[in-house]
């Protein structure tokens, strides 16, 4: 059996999920509005990117790589703003933290990073959006990490 992508992600989502901050998290919602009181964690395909090669001769190997967003949207609404802020400056590093130490995302993929996206040896890259989110009345600084991982597999014939 070959794994999907969505397993990845829902692996990637229990690992990331233990992070104190996140009280919420999804693979289907893209946005949180009320579900949090203090970090959504959202990995949902927005944002993700792959490819896949052929990795060999005789039987017929392919190695694919791909890239997937795990955006932290960090409550920011009230007297909260100042500690958004922070939570949006450190949680990426929080998260790329976890990874590190488990680097096959429970033995879903070969490996964290690729050769193939020229990312080997990556954990994962991060930006911070420039802008606040509304939703509602609620506003949220968005932090996304990008974790690149390498996938490899026997086709079936």
């Amino acid at each position: 059996m070959t794994t999907s992508i969505t397993d990845v992600a829902t692996q990637l989502r229990l690992i990331l999920d233990t992070l104190t901050e996140v009280d919420y998290s999804s693979l289907n919602d893209y946005t949180p509005a009320t579900r949090t009181s203090k970090v959504a964690l959202l990995i949902v395909p927005f944002e993700q990117s792959g490819m896949m090669q052929f990795g060999g001769v005789g039987n017929v190997s392919l190695i694919h790589a791909h890239r997937l967003a795990c955006e932290f949207w960090i409550r920011a609404d009230g007297g909260t703003v100042a500690t958004a802020m922070e939570y949006g400056r450190d949680i990426c590093l929080k998260a790329m933290r976890l990874i590190a130490a488990n680097p096959t995302l429970n033995g879903t993929v070969a490996q964290v990073g690729s050769s193939l996206l020229g990312t080997m040896g990556l954990i994962g890259s991060y930006d911070i959006l420039p802008r606040y989110e509304d939703k509602g009345s609620v506003k949220f600084v968005i932090a996304r990490l990008f974790v690149p991982v390498e996938m490899r597999e026997i086709a079936a014939l």
